[in-house]
């Protein structure tokens, strides 16, 4: 077993909250890094062996902080009468129970306690719906938080779950880093971190010697380095705030707690929106002393806010209705009370009457009130939000599952999204050898060497070769070591690509060499195992060099990189800069190119420069991603100022790289293939065919960028191609103008991302001083018409005040601050920096465009499944309020009492918001445009199939509450009217006769909620019903319960067993709803086509497309179609059973008509219809 010098109390002394300088001080009086790292055990190259962890985490504790306790259902199920409603009706029923077994001792409690045990059920019903939702938003919390980090263990570096940290790791920390435990630098270039989540400094802080610390939570923004990790946990300084707010306060896991935005998701303990409770009725609707009409229904649900602001509206209104119609009601009641004028008749004593018509009253605001609406909402959210983790996207921002099936625009990355990210080199320009169509089989040393140094130092990418399975997971960026250990197209292929020779004698050793996997970036990667062909051991090379080189690091304006090291490995006074990045702009910095026998240097002629921008342009058009290698040499007595005094020192150096960039000797130019997804080409036309414009936005080559979105689809004949400078010389008029057809945007930077994103949706500076303060030094006066990305004011009268919805993609630090402007960010799970998630609303795991449109598809079904609920939920209540205050004004008792009210309220709201909340999207979905912001949110169908089922349902019910015996003709009972002297025991009398339209009422709900799975045209009600087991469910859940209620309710729920005579007739009335449902939508009504945007909208119709692209716009997007035969089938039978089920009604429904013709007498009543023909 291990033993240490140093235990978890002394590494505490070592890390003291707001006391750098001393703890800098006791670090250095034990003997600084060197001794740490002896102290930990823990080798400077090595690091840890991997056999050690387990022990290290019993010592000085696991890289996890506890989880808060997560809230039982009980305290879920007592939460839920904190609701105003639920507390009236409660009080009510009190007070009734009293009464009533004050009066009757023997029957007078029922009323009462059958409210109380319906009020029981609903908080029953909802609380168990909303723990199963806290437990799922807990498991997706789980996958949010695990992310890989970089270690040096076993001599190699790994990527491992953050939950394995443990001290004594080296980490290796790059900028965009979220900093995963405490830590102390021990090799390190330029690093800076943001420690305002723990000091609430918002400046970068530097660190060097004077301050060696990085702390948990920070970001890394700047440089790179190694650290080696002395607290974890707990034991960190966030995990130490955490235990402080713990103890302070006690919250709910699906609450936010107060901690810093930019805390890294490791360490973040909740999803970034928190999500409450929607109970039925909902803990959102507390009264808190106001009207919950005149507040914020939606305060705290997670939308964005236009959805927000229409479905308060709606919320308010319905609840407006349906106050007054309570109040309606309970006037009515006591009118009818008050001007009873039969002195024979028996009148009930005021108190009961005003008990009766209040407890109606508020039954009716819990019915009409839509507490339904947020639950569906949840409800959608939390099974899209489940559901698309399967698809590879993990939603970070609940609100962007919904936004994201209404973009009209996708800006989108080429490498790694619209490609497969796996890069390999194959072909190149070696020195004055000229061009290469096979890698050769062995290079020149010479050649070698500077290739090998200038390689392997010039990146920060790391290759693992540790794979124990021999496979290879695509996903991860792995690339494999084919037969002769070159990188290989296919991880698990053996057979050679045709580009290499077809033996190399001098490699055959490699021929056992398992995949290997590429940590960091992935064209850097493809470099490495460029050398590592040849045998380089690039870990060897920054190891001989370690302490004296001095990077410039990568910068997505510069376009390249470089590095300042001694040359030789001795390290003598002479120095060698190696420079890497795009081709054309590293050429053009070149005067020589390197001879390759002997590595010196030879001029480059305009003859020879000509030929190299030719073959660069050559392979571009073969969608290779092209770069330059390049060196100079140079003496430090050249170098004024005497800058080269500090090289190697801690990494460090005074030297401006900047200005050595130049007069540069050209090593090599590499063609890097990266092959487009297969899946891409078909995902792009579904986009088009949905109304979406995708825009390559991209950093390659503009010959490279072009051939790859002729690929894709994404340029057409007529689109337009830019380059980043050409693009920022625009005004932000005439980039207007140009924006329709902009459809690929080369050589840009993350400026340029950040600006044609802000021009499309005007996210733009709203006043004088914004503006300012975005354009430093720039006059407000003269210059804010002619400076991108504009203003408010001027793009609001430019574009007519109407922005796009935009998704945009980005991977790294510095696509930040367009993730953030834009309406949805899309950041890449595997080659996206922390900082990049951070930013963002989705993280695509698979970092593919095709998982970009399943969360379109996805963000399509929520907003529909939300529509749905509303249809259906806005017919029951039409329905429900009408034929209460009918029956009220005319003196009849009221058909649906309180229970039966607060079942129907099930029914509709948890019941409904289950059914139709889980409806899975169906590919169909992308056919149409995306909706504009403003568009409303019950379209003109909508309103068809509400008013036609609500109307058909009121005429129904009226008919069977005023004419009963006429429309059954059923013997043996009468209608009861209040205040009545005829003769109406409980099972033959009124009881009976309100159960027969409860019972009506109900099934007429349970067959339009087929109809509401359609909100336009469809009449195919069952199409993809086999895809939705809970709508199934629910259907036979509330069938078997009305059943029950009925059957067995009695004094209970005031109801009378039916005969299977009244059970037909009731059913039949409620499935006439489909008939009615298929005939309405012939009715010529179609959608305001102003509630559209996309493809209209952008002007992408105005692009002619080529030939090929029409083609595939002509056609129904095919992306989404079942790969499995036996689900295939399935489909098809539900498919054809739903036409067939409704080809069947309809020519039922005109024989009944022509019986009925030919025979009144037996057509007087739908009862002799059924007794005649024995149904």
């Amino acid at each position: 077993m291990v033993s240490f010098q140093i235990g978890p109390r002394d590494l505490a002394e070592l890390n003291e909250d707001q006391q750098t300088a001393q703890n800098v001080a006791r670090l250095r009086a034990k003997g600084g890094v060197l001794w740490l790292l002896k102290a930990l055990r823990t080798h400077h190259d090595r690091g840890i062996p991997s056999s050690e962890v387990p022990h290290r985490q019993e010592v000085f504790g696991s890289n996890r902080l506890p989880e808060p306790e997560a809230e039982s259902w009980l305290s879920i199920f007592i939460g839920s009468f904190n609701d105003a409603t639920l507390i009236v009706l409660i009080v009510s029923a009190i007070v009734s129970l009293v009464i009533g077994l004050y009066e009757d001792p023997r029957k007078g409690w029922v009323e009462g306690a059958a409210i109380l045990t319906a009020v029981l059920a609903v908080a029953f019903v909802t609380a168990t719906n909303d723990y199963s939702k806290e437990q799922q938003f807990r498991a997706l919390n789980a996958v949010k938080e695990d992310i890989a980090v970089k270690v040096r263990r076993d001599g190699q570096v790994k990527a491992v779950s953050v939950h394995d940290i443990v001290v004594g790791d080296i980490v290796i920390v790059e900028a965009g880093d979220k900093v995963v435990a405490d830590g102390v630098l021990i090799d390190y270039f330029d690093v800076t971190a943001n420690e305002s989540s723990l000091t609430g400094e918002a400046e970068d802080i530097g660190k060097n010697e004077d301050d060696p610390f990085l702390l948990s939570g920070c970001q890394v923004t700047g440089g790179s380095g190694q650290m080696l990790a002395v607290a974890v946990g707990n034991e960190s300084r966030w995990g130490r705030i955490r235990d402080k707010l713990d103890a302070e306060t006690k919250d709910t896991p699906l609450q936010v707690l107060p901690s810093p935005p930019s805390l890294p998701p490791s360490l973040t303990p909740s999803l970034t929106h928190s999500l409450p409770h929607s109970l039925t009725p909902s803990p959102l609707f507390v009264f808190g002393g106001a009207s919950p009409l005149t507040d914020n229904f939606f305060d705290g649900l997670p939308l964005p806010m236009p959805g927000q602001e229409k479905l308060d509206d709606m919320a308010n209104f319905i609840g407006y209705v349906g106050m007054g119609a309570a109040l309606m009601t309970f006037l009515a009641i006591m009118g009818v009370w008050f001007f009873q004028i039969d002195p024979s008749s028996e009148r009930l004593p005021f108190h009961d009457v005003v008990l009766k018509s209040f407890i109606m009253a508020v039954t009716i605001v819990v019915v009409a009130v839509p507490e339904g609406l947020p639950l569906a909402v949840t409800i959608s959210l939390a099974y899209s939000t489940k559901k698309m983790l399967r698809d590879q996207n993990l939603i970070r921002h609940l609100a962007a599952c919904e936004t994201m099936g209404n973009a009209t625009a996708i800006c989108s990355d080429k490498t790694g999204t619209l490609t497969e990210n796996r890069m390999t080199v194959t072909h190149c320009y070696l020195g004055d050898l000229g061009p290469q169509n096979r890698l050769p089989p062995s290079l020149p040393p010479a050649l070698l060497r500077l290739l090998g140094d200038g390689i392997s130092l010039n990146t920060t990418a790391n290759l693992d070769k540790g794979s124990q399975d021999g496979r290879e997971d695509a996903g991860e960026g792995g690339v494999g070591v084919g037969q002769n250990g070159l990188p290989s197209l296919g991880s698990s292929s053996s057979r050679l690509p045709s580009f290499l020779p077809s033996r190399l004698p001098s490699l055959l050793s490699s021929l056992s060499k398992p995949p290997v996997k590429i940590l960091g970036n992935k064209t850097e990667g493809a470099l490495l195992l460029f050398v590592d062909a040849y045998n380089v051991d690039y870990d060897k090379v920054r190891e001989n060099y370690r302490g004296s080189i001095q990077y410039n690091p990568f910068s997505s304006k510069r376009k390249k990189m470089s590095v300042l090291v001694p040359e030789g490995e001795g390290g003598g006074k002479q120095r060698v800069l190696y420079v890497k990045g795009a081709a054309e702009l590293i050429l053009a910095s070149c005067t020589h190119i390197c001879g390759a026998e002997d590595g010196k240097s030879k001029p480059l002629d305009a003859e020879k420069r000509k030929e190299l921008e030719e073959y660069i342009t050559t392979l571009a058009k073969q969608s290779l991603r092209t770069m330059s290698l390049a060196h100079r040499s140079i003496d430090p007595a050249s170098l004024s100022n005497g800058k080269a005094a500090g090289f190697g020192e801690g990494g460090g150096g005074g030297v401006d790289l900047d200005e050595l960039e130049e007069g540069l000797t050209l090593d090599a130019i590499v063609g890097i293939t990266d092959p487009l997804r297969p899946e891409v080409s078909e995902a792009v036309r579904a986009c088009q065919k949905a109304g979406i414009m995708v825009r390559m936005v991209t950093g390659d080559n503009v010959e490279t960028a072009k051939a790859i979105a002729r690929q894709c689809g994404i340029l057409t004949s007529c689109g337009t191609v830019m380059e980043g400078p050409a693009f920022r010389a625009l005004t932000p008029k005439q980039l207007d103008l140009v924006l329709p057809s902009l459809q690929v945007l080369a050589r840009s930077s993350p400026d340029d991302k950040h600006t044609l994103v802000a021009r499309l949706n005007g996210t733009l500076p709203e006043d004088q001083a914004e503006w300012e303060k975005a354009h430093p030094g720039k006059s407000w006066e003269r210059e804010r018409d002619g400076l991108l990305p504009g203003y408010l004011e001027e793009w609001a009268v430019s574009r007519g005040g109407v922005g796009e919805v935009v998704g945009v993609t980005g991977d790294g630090t510095n696509d930040a601050p367009a993730l953030r402007v834009a309406d949805v960010g899309l950041s890449m799970g595997l080659s996206g920096t922390e900082v990049a998630k951070e930013a963002s609303d989705i993280v695509i795991m698979d970092d593919n465009f095709a998982s970009i449109v399943k969360a379109v598809l996805w963000g399509r079904g929520v907003f529909d499944n939300i529509r749905k609920f509303l249809q259906f939920q806005l017919t029951v209540n039409v329905v429900a309020l009408t034929i209460t205050f009918l029956s009220a004004v005319s003196g009849y008792d009221p058909p649906l009492n309180a229970v039966m009210m607060l079942w129907v309220n099930l029914i509709m709201d948890t019941m409904g918001a289950l059914a139709l909340g889980t409806e899975a999207p169906t590919p169909n979905l992308l056919v149409r445009r995306p909706y504009k912001r403003n568009a409303s949110l019950i379209s003109r169908t909508m309103w068809r199939n509400i008013l036609v089922q609500s109307g058909y349902q009121i005429i129904v019910l009226v008919l069977l509450l005023l004419r009963a015996n006429d429309v059954l003709a059923f013997e043996g009972w009468w209608v009861h009217r209040r205040g009545s002297s005829l003769p109406a025991p409980i099972e033959m009398g009124s009881t009976r006769h309100m159960t027969l339209i409860f019972n009506a009422f109900v099934f007429c709900q349970i067959f339009n909620e087929f109809n509401a799975r359609s909100l336009g045209d469809d009449v195919n009600i069952l199409r993809g019903l086999e895809k939705n087991p809970v709508f199934i469910g629910i259907i036979f859940f509330t069938v078997v319960v009305q059943w029950v209620v009925v059957q067995f309710g009695g004094e209970f729920t005031k109801t009378a067993p039916l005969s299977a005579e009244e059970w037909r007739a009731t059913v039949l009335l409620g499935m006439c709803a489909i008939p009615l449902g298929v005939a309405m939508r012939y009715l010529p009504v179609s959608e305001n086509p102003d509630d559209f945007g996309g493809t209209a909208e952008s002007g992408f119709e105005n692009v002619e497309p080529s030939g090929d692209a029409k083609q595939a716009l002509a056609q129904a997007p095919a992306l989404y179609h079942v790969h499995h035969h036996g689900a295939r089938r399935r489909a098809q039978v539900w498919r054809w059973l739903g036409v067939l089920f409704q080809l069947s009604v309809l020519l039922v429904v005109p024989v009944l008509v022509g019986i009925c013709v030919k025979d009144p007498e037996r057509c007087q009543s739908l009862g002799n219809f059924l007794d005649f023909y024995k149904f």
